[in-house]
């Protein structure tokens, strides 16, 4: 009898044991971390100013860090030179002209990659883009990183050049 109770002691034993044992290995199995995203930066008001074209109509929010360059800019392009970059400075530019011809934006689009001499091995369209509420044309080149944004907005053809810089939240202010 007293083999009977000591074997049943120690198999009770083992099985409260093994069950220790279970729940400790459960509680230290290695946890899938949770990817977190990336904190955006958040732009305030205080880091844009509006630049104005009263003959064309149009505005737009851009970062105080911008300087007009007043030897390229003309009647139908501004260009501006970001102060916080090397002394070359990133050059962005908005160019307009009336749309007299009335043409279409694909139209607009053709004769401008024409006109540049772009073949379409150089470059990637996006008709997906928004910029103003208006459907744009992204165009990725492979010419200095350079990105063209095409739109008609109130009878005037933009075409914005940026380097990157030109971001959401410049292009949703216009």
């Amino acid at each position: 009898m007293k083999k009977i109770v000591a074997l049943s002691a120690l198999s009770l034993g083992i099985l409260f044991l093994a069950g220790c044992g279970q729940q400790l290995t459960s509680q230290t199995q290695p946890t899938i971390p949770v990817s977190t995203p990336i904190a955006q930066p958040i732009i305030t008001s205080s880091d844009f100013q509006t630049y104005k074209n009263d003959k064309y109509g149009f505005e737009f929010q851009q970062p105080k860090k911008w300087e007009i360059d007043s030897e390229r800019t003309s009647a139908n392009t501004v260009v501006f030179v970001n102060k916080k970059i090397d002394a070359g400075g990133s050059r962005e530019a908005v160019n307009f002209e009336a749309n007299s011809k009335n043409l279409s934006l694909d139209q607009v689009v053709n004769a401008l990659v024409k006109e540049r001499g772009y073949g379409e091995q150089q470059i990637k369209r996006d008709y997906q883009a928004r910029v103003g509420g208006e459907k744009t044309v992204r165009i990725e080149t492979n010419e200095f990183g350079l990105t063209l944004y095409i739109f008609i907005h109130k009878g005037t053809i933009f075409t914005i050049e940026t380097q990157s810089l030109f971001s959401d939240d410049v292009l949703k202010t216009f």
